[in-house]
């Protein structure tokens, strides 16, 4: 049962890495860049699908990636309509992220505004925390992109065991095989925090 329980925990973190590495220009996607970049390339120039500065979660902020998010286009520079789905956070962001989308009003301030992001629901998905997420200050916003992010299962889990006759020692193997990856960077908008 351990062995299992460890193997999806690593499952977990091989599934992380890909946002742990969002803006590491060695761990690259598709079109050569990191996933989170302002340097997407594309004919008429260049999109970007992060801030230029670590900007922290907040509000405003989330405000500011969906305005970003309605604004992409293809790699021909034709518009596209995509969409804010779920915010992606770490636990270190739980909290601030249950405030923003749980509130029907402005979060942190003594106006008594709505919140344009639930009452429009501009995130129908809300948020999810990922504990694997190592940075505390990261976080995301995942798009209705169709050929976004893949996850390939080429090998169910599968455990065996063998017990040695002479000695009584058992021996437990596990395999399972699988791949995680995006194939368009813009599944996702990605911000640094502050």
């Amino acid at each position: 049962m351990q062995l299992r329980n460890s193997l999806d925990t690593l499952k977990n973190v091989n599934g992380a890495y890909i946002f742990n590495n969002a803006f590491n220009a060695a761990s690259t996607v598709s079109d050569g860049y990191p996933l989170c970049s302002t340097t997407h390339q594309i004919k008429t120039g260049t999109l970007a699908n992060t801030f230029t500065n670590g900007v922290q979660f907040n509000e405003a902020a989330i405000e500011d990636a969906i305005t970003l998010i309605k604004s992409w286009s293809n790699y021909a520079g034709i518009k596209i309509n995509l969409n804010s789905i779920k915010a992606l956070v770490p636990q270190a962001r739980a909290f601030d992220a249950a405030r923003v989308f749980k509130s029907q009003f402005r979060t942190g301030t003594a106006n008594n505004d709505i919140s344009a992001i639930v009452h429009d629901k501009y995130m129908p998905g809300g948020y999810i925390v990922n504990q694997f997420i190592t940075n505390p200050n990261y976080w995301f916003i995942l798009t209705d992109e169709a050929n976004g992010f893949k996850y390939y299962l080429r090998e169910e889990l599968d455990t065996d065991f063998i017990t040695d006759i002479n000695t009584d020692n058992v021996t437990v193997r596990a395999i399972e095989r699988y791949s995680f990856g995006c194939s368009n960077w813009r599944a996702v908008f990605g911000a640094r925090g502050a």
